[in-house]
């Protein structure tokens, strides 16, 4: 019975002891703001739509990238829903016309896929999908512990 009350004892004291120290000894960290550069590219073939100069952002250029391998997606998964579907009427085997019909599921799954991951984190936040690659590297700053002086 003793050893049963040792143990909780011991158990609140360390437990106690890390709540004390996490609670009411944590300093609060604000982050310091700095200025971020925007850098310039050249490319050397510009996307249609997303650069209408020589130099463009490189946010702006992959967010434009993003968007067309979007597009991309849609016309593969539309050849792929063509030739499932022709797959499908062309034979009498049970077996193909299951492949034909597995194809045009999967190309549907994969367009939906694409699709609603765009829509995900566009409904969640918009500034998920500006791609910001002009964020300096952290820089940490270690400061001293205070020094205590005897009066």
């Amino acid at each position: 019975m003793t050893k049963n009350l040792t143990k909780k004892i011991v158990f609140a004291t360390i437990l106690s002891t890390i709540l004390f120290s996490v609670f009411f000894v944590a300093k609060t960290v604000t982050p310091q703001v700095m200025a971020v550069e925007t850098f310039e590219y050249t490319p050397l073939s510009p996307l249609p739509h997303t650069t209408s100069g020589k130099t463009t952002n490189i946010n702006i250029y992959l967010l434009g990238m993003f968007k067309i391998l979007i597009g991309v997606a849609g016309v593969l998964a539309v050849i792929m829903i063509v030739i499932g579907g022709i797959q499908y009427m062309s034979t009498d085997a049970i077996g193909d016309k299951l492949d034909g019909k597995e194809k045009i599921k999967q190309a549907v799954g994969g367009l939906l896929l694409a699709v609603l991951s765009y829509l995900l984190l566009q409904t969640i936040n918009p500034n998920l999908l500006k791609i910001n690659a002009g964020l300096p590297p952290p820089q940490p700053q270690v400061s001293a512990p205070p020094v205590l002086q005897n009066p």
